[in-house]
Order: structure tokens, then sequence, then C-alpha cells
């Protein structure tokens, strides 16, 4: 089954918006700020807003968590 990405979405969309990162080559990439390794690509980002739980109930270690969202940087998903 392929999934459809659609556009951002939140449950309670407190604010909507679009955003952008223009990677600075002569900085730290967002791999390295993040700590994910270079092979995976990072297609989204998810911020916290502050809520001291997180979707499945479990108390969050900071609300304001970001968390990234990736596939391999081959674009060839693991078969399950």
């Amino acid at each position: 089954m392929d999934y459809v990405w659609g556009d951002a979405s939140v449950t309670y969309p407190d604010w909507q918006g679009t955003m952008q990162i223009d990677q600075i080559m002569t900085r730290r990439s967002l791999n390295e700020i993040t700590g994910i390794p270079d092979r995976w690509a990072i297609i989204g980002l998810d911020w916290g807003g502050g809520e001291e739980l997180d979707h499945s109930g479990r108390k969050r270690l900071n609300p304001h968590e970001m968390s990234a969202i990736v596939v391999p940087a081959t674009g060839i998903l693991p078969s399950r």
C-alpha cells in the first residue's frame, strides 16, 4: 500500500502556515543538529507546543520537543 503525503496538519490548529528551511552550506546540516545520521533524509519536523503528554498519552521529557520525520536517504523504504 502506498502512502500519499498530504498537507501538514495538526489535531487542534492553533496556528497554521508553512515553513521552508534553506540549508547554509557553511554551517552544520540539519542532520548534524538533530543527531540523525546522513543515511536518513529528514522530510518533516514536528514541534511540540508545550503539551505535557504526547499523542500516546506518555509524559514528554521536554514539552517543547522537536521530532523529525525521516526516510532512508536512498528513497527506498524497507519492506515490512
